[in-house]
Parts: structure tokens; sequence; C-alpha cells
């Protein structure tokens, strides 16, 4: 069994405008980065990795559960919060929202970046803790094959509702998904029963 992972550490951001993450669905169409909305913050941005839960190897129409760990930068990060966008090519599969999370697209729920599915935290309450990590996932449905790419911001925000304090990174997750072989699972049960009644 093997599981892929990639992370990725943040040391600067710019532009800002609010600590919290937009509740309009602008956000999805920087589903790749929140560094369009928040700036600041620690010295040292936060890690973000994403982690492949589904054992390789992916396979045509199945599925693949993927888990995100965010981790502050901050000295002081138990009164620190973290959120995250993600973003997946449609050609890829069907990105599926987890607990606390929204997908845009639905129910008047934001509109999608041309060509992605994206999906946001919304909980708003989710605070590093003394062991300052925060853990979500989430999954794709309905897999194509090929070489694909999952894309997600995370961001490191103090609350504060201002324009500085918060810091953020991009973690860029890349993943295969492998046809299904021609003619596979084909003669299965042949020959069952022969020679009965001998």
């Amino acid at each position: 069994m093997r599981f892929a992972i990639a992370s990725i550490l943040a040391i600067s951001a710019v532009a800002a405008s609010s600590a919290n993450a937009y509740s309009n669905g602008s956000v999805y169409s920087r589903a790749t980065s929140c560094r369009g909305c928040h700036s600041g913050g620690p010295a040292v941005g936060p890690t973000g990795t994403v982690t492949l839960v589904t054992p390789e190897p992916l396979v045509a129409g199945g599925s693949a559960v993927f888990q995100l760990a965010l981790s502050s930068g901050s000295d002081d990060a138990a009164n620190r919060y973290g959120a995250f966008a993600a973003s997946l090519p449609t050609a890829a599969g069907t990105l599926v929202a987890g607990a606390g999370q929204l997908l845009c697209g639905v129910n008047g729920n934001g509109t999608c970046p041309s060509g992605l599915l994206a999906i946001r935290d919304v909980s708003k309450s989710q605070d590093f803790g003394t062991d300052n990590e925060i853990v979500w996932e989430f999954s794709v449905n309905n897999l194509a094959a090929g070489s694909h790419s999952l894309a997600v911001g995370v961001n490191d925000v103090n609350d504060s509702r201002s324009s500085s304090g918060d810091k953020n990174a991009q973690v860029n997750f890349a993943f295969t998904v492998e046809a299904v072989a021609e003619g596979e699972g084909e003669g299965e049960g042949e020959g069952e029963g022969e020679g009965e009644g001998e």
C-alpha cells in the first residue's frame, strides 16, 4: 500500500482586504491561493500537506480520498485559525466537499472558476489548538484516466477582521489515474458448472 504526499511552506503573501474568507463565492476564483485577500502575519507562513489516503493505483471510474493537514508558522498558533480552498479540473473527476465544506455552483453557492470545480472550508471555527494542526478530508469521484493536479490554497489567520496579520501558502498535488484495462473482468465465471452430472 503506497501513499502520496505533497507539502509546501509559504514565506510571504501580498494584498489583503479581510481576515475572513469570502462568503459570497469570490473565493472560488482564488481557489489556488488566498493571497488576493490575506497578507502580513507571522514571519514564517503555514505548512500545508496533502496526502492521498486511497491506496494506489487509482483507477478510472473510481474515487480517491485526500487529506489536507495545515500547521501554523506562528509562535502563537493556539490563538490562530486555519482555512482552505481547493480546485480541480472538471475533466479529472467530481470534487466532493467534506464536513464543513461547500462546493461551488451548488444551491447558489458561488460560481465555479472556468473549467474547474472548487471547494472551500466554511466552518470558520478551525483553530490550530495546542497541537498546531488542522486536518480536513475531501474526495474526488468518477475519476478520469490521466495525470491531474489538485490545487490548494491554505490560510493561517488571526481573525482580527482587518487587512493584516494573516499568512498563506499554496499546495499543488499531482496524481495519476490509470485507465481500466480493456476486457478486464471478462471471462469471470466462465466454465463454471462444466462437467456437471458426470
